[in-house]
């Protein structure tokens, strides 16, 4: 390879940070210790050109200066198995093909280093445009926990309608009239092992229309289950005489599928409880092991909640191993919870090795919560008349 066309030392050493040392097109690790001495390093990864360094080369293009050929955007970190394998078929690794793992890489690793797992697929963001009172175009990114605060009547509804709307088309519907004058678009990306973009958008004439990666398709299949705790138990659905009718309504069950999940709840590590049976068309829970059997009935109301709570996450926890899912918990659903309780289920629900995104949404101040370690996002009205709310990067996860 003529040197005026080799990649540059530091530039190798770009291409490699950039790809987490991992192969752009495999994912494989191509760095670690080696055993020859203690000092030793085994590195498996190699600085691949696109534009190949070479004439009569696969994908050479003569009108490319040198400068260019050793330039980065040139380049793409592989293994050397996948390096023999771009420079062996220019049919299947086509430079846009090349491009576009690279780019879909390097956004993985982005995610991976911000602690957000993308392997089973993770929304990236939100921008609304026009509605309700998000009247100028609203940016959030989310992190694996988000938290978003906000007074009543900001729009904290609106985000998480929005976020589970792919999986209930009525939640689309039900803003049609909530607009302003104008179109109105709200656009989600959405990471597995490329950026997907899905829109939605409100006409002059309030119809809707749907893209899926900036092409008009008649409807949107939906690439995640969400789970929503919106409304709250104990005040719209408990029935003392029938609790496992009740939660089978609220969790949208059937009877039947909420015994079965009881008895998978009882082989995994559970944290706000510590038994939990079903005996006798009864909801049986031993809250700590030093805690007595207890019916579901003669809990406190804080304990109820945390009940509520882990049998929810645990059916996130069941279907995340199948799909991937975000669980939006909303203040309202944990009633009279006290901060104390709420900050409690946070901090669980952050420390769990979850397989899935958690996004909570509260009408309190920010500065009664631990969001340390979540990233979080205020709604605010812009002046005294409300008719406008801008939204905050209050604190990042991941800086």
């Amino acid at each position: 390879m003529s040197d005026e066309n080799s990649f540059l030392s530091n530039t190798k050493t770009k291409l490699a940070l950039r790809a987490g040392y991992m192969c752009s097109i495999c994912g494989k690790l191509t760095v670690g210790p080696s055993k020859e001495t203690d000092e030793s390093i085994n590195l498996i990864g190699e600085a691949a050109h696109i534009h190949s360094a070479r004439p009569k080369a696969r994908r050479y293009n003569k009108e490319m200066e040198p400068t260019e050929r050793r330039d980065i955007n040139n380049g793409i970190w592989l293994c050397r198995n996948h390096h023999k394998n771009i420079d062996s078929d220019e049919s299947e690794y086509t430079v846009p093909y090349l491009k576009n793992i690279k780019k879909n890489h390097e956004k993985r690793v982005d995610l991976l280093n911000k602690g957000i797992n993308p392997n089973s697929g993770v929304i990236t963001k939100l921008i609304i445009k026009n509605l309700g009172l998000l009247i100028s175009p609203m940016t959030i990114e989310f992190g694996n926990s988000t938290l978003i605060f906000g007074n009543n009547s900001t729009g904290k509804t609106l985000i998480t309608d929005f976020l589970s709307s792919l999986d209930d088309s009525s939640k689309i519907e039900k803003w049609k009239g909530r607009r302003n004058k104008g179109s109105s678009n709200v656009k989600l990306e959405y990471y597995d092992s490329s950026t997907k973009t899905y829109e939605i958008n409100y006409s002059l004439r309030n119809l809707v229309s749907y893209s899926f990666n900036n092409s008009i398709v008649p409807t949107i299949l939906s690439p995640f289950h969400s789970f929503v705790f919106k409304n709250d138990f104990l005040g719209e659905f408990y029935d003392s005489e029938s609790v496992i009718a009740s939660l089978a309504k609220y969790f949208e069950l059937k009877e039947e599928e909420l015994t079965s999940l009881i008895n998978y709840l009882n082989k995994q590590n559970k944290e706000f409880i510590n038994e939990i049976v079903i005996e006798n068309n009864e909801l049986i829970i031993m809250m700590t092991t030093k805690s007595p059997e207890l019916r579901f009935q003669a809990l406190s109301t804080g304990e109820k909640y945390r009940v509520i709570i882990e049998i929810g996450l645990r059916l996130a926890d069941y279907y995340s191993k199948h799909k991937s899912v975000i669980v939006i918990l909303e203040h309202t659903s944990l009633g009279t919870l006290d901060t104390a309780g709420v900050n409690s289920v946070l901090k669980s629900i952050n420390n769990r090795k979850k397989n899935y995104q958690f996004i909570f949404t509260s009408y309190m101040s920010k500065e009664d919560f631990s969001f340390e370690d979540h990233t979080v996002y205020e709604l605010e009205f812009t002046d005294d008349l409300k008719n406008e709310v801008k939204i905050t990067l209050a604190n990042n996860a991941y800086n």
